[in-house]
């Protein structure tokens, strides 16, 4: 055996195994140690050298990897462990845990500010915190987007507060909409919704509300939830419909038609008017009718038409003015056939009565009144005639006033003739015993030419005074006069005496 092998093989055992520990180090700190091996084994410089760079890329990564865990940004850290690959350095494995924190929180980042969830946002914001994520820009722009949505949010919640204090469907229609897109706390928006569908369900009762009391009721039931602005057309309809109630109880005509207008305007449902619509038209048919009735002055037809109002409803009050009319119209009906009745009578009294009556009563036959005024005015011309003749005494004008006066059926009456018909009797008489008394006289006298002018007088009296001188005895004297013919110069004055 050759001296000094021994010693040979194991050294150069120790150098294999230094050069094989150099080739397979792992990290710094194992490099280190096999490169202070190599040193001391002696190996040659070429052999070190190639460790000593391996040793100083290893320390440049891991230089790497510290500056990248503290910038704490995915690319870095991305980079910095690409290049530590397989150098399996002290600080891989906190970086590859780092990276996997930091890049949870970017992609949280990135998802929350794609949804603008104020919850993503929130939870991405601590994830990045709690990771240590040091992308500066990212989280500014998660923090300012977190800020707004959070000011909206709030913005959304206090609107969505105000409009269920109102109690708008209107407000709060839109406050909801809004709060579901500001991220508002689902029992607040709940809350909004379920009031809003309370006044919809109230405001719906209302709106298909018929009758006073169905709409009494519903009224008062949505007051409890409702705004007292949106009942205000339910509470106006409710308070025409009332009225219109009330003035067809009191059979109010015009109020009804006024209340009728009324209900259409303010939008009160047809079948609820179609009864009180009928009753309009039938009070209008019948109030026209005696309309007319009253403008025509037919007492008949005025009478009829206030019967067929029995019974319909309409108030005494209302029918009060027709039921004037209608005694208006009797009494120029017993007016008209008084007047007539005077006129027949011939009695200026009593037709100056009537035409009083009449043209009080407004009796319409204009030919009746002036007949009755020309009767009138001639009744009194015979009467003004006949007054004169009975002051002048003279019979024959008084016979001729009387025959006037009695003469047709337009004459004076016999109460207005009795008197001159008395004095005329008494003319008459003094009249015949004076012709009696001068004819016996000029019987006695033998004064045959008064005798014949007394004759002839009586004769003329007869025919011009209506005189009955049959009651005196003139054939005796007519007789006498015959014997002894008096001349025919017989002039009148002989007879003046005698007058």
């Amino acid at each position: 055996m050759l001296p000094g092998l021994a010693e040979a093989e194991k050294l150069l055992e120790t150098l294999q195994r230094v050069c094989h520990n150099l080739d397979t180090a792992r990290g710094i700190d194992a490099l280190c140690a096999a490169l202070r091996e190599g040193h001391e084994a002696r190996l040659p410089a070429n052999l070190l050298q190639r460790a000593v760079q391996r040793l100083g890329t290893r320390e440049a990564a891991q230089q790497g990897l510290e500056r990248a865990i503290e910038a704490a940004r995915v690319p870095a850290l991305t980079a910095a462990l690409e290049t530590a690959a397989e150098m399996y350095l002290p600080s891989e494995e906190p970086a590859r845990t780092l990276l996997t924190a930091i890049s949870h929180s970017e992609k949280l980042l990135q998802a929350a500010l794609l949804s603008e969830s104020i919850d993503d946002l929130q939870q991405a914001l601590d994830s990045a915190a709690s990771s240590g994520l040091r992308e500066d820009e990212l989280i500014l722009r998660a923090q300012k987007l977190l800020t707004r949505q959070r000011e909206i949010r709030d913005d959304a919640q206090k609107q969505l507060k105000e409009a269920i204090e109102a109690r708008l469907p209107s407000l709060l229609e839109e406050a909801l909409e809004v709060s579901a897109r500001s991220q508002v706390d689902e029992a607040n928006i709940q809350e909004g919704a379920d009031l809003l569908a309370q006044i919809e369900f109230l405001l719906s009762r209302v709106e298909v509300a018929v009758g006073s009391e169905e709409r009494a009721a519903t009224l008062h039931a949505a007051q409890v939830k409702v705004p007292k602005e949106l009942l205000s057309v339910a509470e106006t309809q409710l308070n025409c419909l009332n009225h219109l109630h009330s003035v067809l109880r009191a059979g109010d005509v015009p109020a009804t038609r006024r209340a009728l207008k009324l209900a259409e305007v303010a939008g009160i449902k047809p079948e609820e008017i179609v009864e009180a619509r009928a009753v309009e038209r039938r009070w209008g048919q019948l109030t026209r009718e005696l309309e007319i009735a009253v403008s025509m002055g037919n007492t008949q037809r005025l009478r009829k038409a206030l019967e067929n109002t029995e019974n319909s409803g309409i108030s005494q009050e209302q029918l009060r003015p027709a039921e004037l009319s209608l005694s208006a119209s009797r009494r120029s009906d017993a007016a008209h056939e008084e007047l007539e009745e005077a006129i027949e009578t011939c009695d200026a009294e009593n037709i100056h009565k009537s035409l009083v009556e009449a043209c009080n009563n407004n009796v319409s036959d204009s030919e009746l009144i002036f007949h009755a005024r020309e009767m009138l005015d001639h009744l009194l011309s015979l009467r003004q005639q006949l007054l004169k003749a009975v002051e002048s005494m003279d019979l024959q004008r008084l016979h001729v006033a009387v025959e006037e006066s009695a003469q047709g059926h337009d004459g004076l009456p016999e109460k207005d003739l009795a008197s001159a018909l008395r004095i005329l009797d008494e003319l008459k008489a003094g009249e015949l015993a004076r012709l009696e008394r001068h004819l016996k006289q000029a019987a006695e006298a033998e004064d045959f030419r008064a005798l014949d002018y007394l004759l002839r007088r009586a004769e003329q009296n007869t025919h011009l005074c209506g005189l009955q001188v049959k009651e005196l005895d003139l054939e005796q004297f007519q007789q006498l006069a015959q014997k002894h013919q008096a001349p025919t110069e017989h002039r009148e004055s002989d007879a003046g005496g005698f007058a």
